[in-house]
């Protein structure tokens, strides 16, 4: 990270000796982050500001006094439900609307003002409701420049879709700088294919994945518009966002790795016949929980051994590019 002046820019670094030892059990879980419904325009004026400088506690808030924003990843995904139920008269019109914008940063806040390790600190989700008065019209001004700004790097999986979209049409809110998580498995996929989160997670090393499995198998295509929302619904909908910004590093280290083996794909070393899915990678691991790369780089002159993330053929789902129908987008992007 750097400054210049009053505009601050973000760098990403790839440091391997971190990086090769992080996997999604390192990350805070849903049950051990605080969350918050935003539910009217004052909790959505106070969700910007966490989101921007972290939880106040009491303790150093000079970057709010200064106005210094702390924030540089903001993950986010968007539930939606088609108004329109089927109807054939308006097949040629668009019936999505968005019902849930679900938030988080890389901001965490310190659990007291002496402690300065932001990696003990504590995260914040946020679960916004834009159908709950006042806040469909307040959202574009308060969400439009976090998604707009350039030096802030967005976060979602499966975003060129329906999210970027959604949010353009009903709030007039541009994405500028994007990470697609989806797009990054897709790359390393030899069958170029992309992952569905839940299976990504689980690639990852997220212990709680079989949890997250069942919130999705019966909440993705759930009826949003409904109110009240259920508890576990809104436990999917953190889910979704939780582990976006620790993904994003860990796709990141081996698309590094990707482009250091001259493009080859990031596979074990085992045929085909015998990369029968993610389970098979349980005895083939480091000790950061990622499966071992045989070094096969003769170009570069010099053995690359390392641990990299291995994507098998059964991981991926046999999903299809978005298209008009809300239900197969849904299932390809979960």
């Amino acid at each position: 990270r750097t400054s210049d002046g009053a505009d601050e820019s973000f760098c990403d670094s790839v440091d391997f000796s971190v990086l090769d030892s992080l996997d999604l059990s390192m990350v805070p879980t849903v049950e051990e982050t605080p969350w918050m419904l935003v539910d009217s325009v004052d909790k959505l004026k106070l969700c910007v500001d966490e989101l921007l400088y972290g939880v106040s506690n009491g303790g150093d808030d000079s970057a709010r006094s200064l106005k210094i924003p702390k924030i540089h990843e903001l993950a986010f995904d968007l539930e939606m439900h088609n108004i329109l139920d089927g109807n054939s008269r308006y097949e040629n019109k668009t019936g999505i609307r968005t019902c849930l914008i679900q938030i988080t940063s890389d901001v965490a806040t310190p659990p007291d003002h002496e402690q300065s390790d932001t990696s003990k600190g504590v995260y914040k989700d946020y679960i916004i409701d834009p159908l709950a008065p006042g806040l469909w019209d307040a959202i574009p001004t308060y969400l439009g420049p976090l998604f707009s700004n350039p030096n802030i790097v967005k976060i979602g999986h499966g975003i060129g879709g329906m999210d970027t979209s959604s949010l353009h049409r009903d709030f007039g809110i541009l994405i500028v700088n994007a990470f697609d998580t989806y797009e990054a498995s897709t790359i390393l996929s030899s069958k170029k294919s992309g992952m569905g989160l839940a299976p990504l997670c689980r690639h990852y090393g997220l212990p709680s994945w079989e949890h997250y499995k069942e919130l999705k198998q019966k909440y993705q295509c759930s009826d949003w518009k409904q109110r009240p929302l259920e508890d576990a619904a809104l436990e999917y909908g953190r889910y979704d966002i939780r582990f976006l910004v620790t993904l994003r590093k860990l796709l990141m280290r081996d698309l590094a790795k990707l482009d250091m083996i001259g493009g080859g794909y990031l596979r074990l070393g085992s045929s085909p016949e015998d990369d029968s899915g993610i389970d098979s990678l349980s005895t083939q691991t480091s000790k950061g929980g990622t499966p071992v790369l045989h070094s096969f780089d003769s170009q570069l002159g010099s053995t690359i051994s390392s641990t990299v993330s291995s994507f098998s053929e059964n991981e991926f789902n046999n999903t299809a590019t978005a298209n008009n129908s809300f239900d197969q987008f849904k299932d390809a992007k979960e």
